[in-house]
């Protein structure tokens, strides 16, 4: 497979698989808080800066950073849920209900089941 490369301002070089919102804002020549503000659909933005924005991010098939999105948030959007074990009979009823929950409110889930391991009893051994 290719990669497929983008010349920025007759300099810069960009791999379009894998562009970020700094490449984006520069092939666009607009500050990187405006094109973040375009993608979020802010009313300050004007509505051709907005439809300029979202073309060119789908045009190179812009992905928002969600790991710099949860760390400038200060939060990730997951609720864990962690399980004793799945063969619970009240599991699957429970889980319906956590999820439909969380449908509503725009988090996600992750499930845990800790695979908990008893340790064997030691034989006991006399000394006489």
């Amino acid at each position: 497979m290719h990669n497929r490369l983008l010349l920025i301002n007759n300099c810069t070089f960009v791999d379009m698989n894998r562009i970020n919102l700094k490449e984006l804002s520069k092939m666009l020549s607009l500050n990187p808080s405006t094109v973040s503000r375009a993608l979020s659909d802010h009313p300050d933005i004007k509505p051709e800066t907005k439809k300029r924005v979202q073309e060119a991010a789908e045009q190179f098939n812009y992905q928002p950073n969600l790991h710099a999105r949860y760390f400038r948030k200060k939060t990730s959007g997951l609720i864990a849920v962690i399980l004793p074990e799945l063969n619970m009979f009240f599991v699957p009823g429970l889980m319906n209900g956590i999820n439909a929950v969380i449908e509503t409110s725009g988090h996600s889930i992750i499930i845990f089941f800790p695979m908990i391991v008893m340790p064997k009893k030691k034989k006991s051994s006399t000394i006489v």
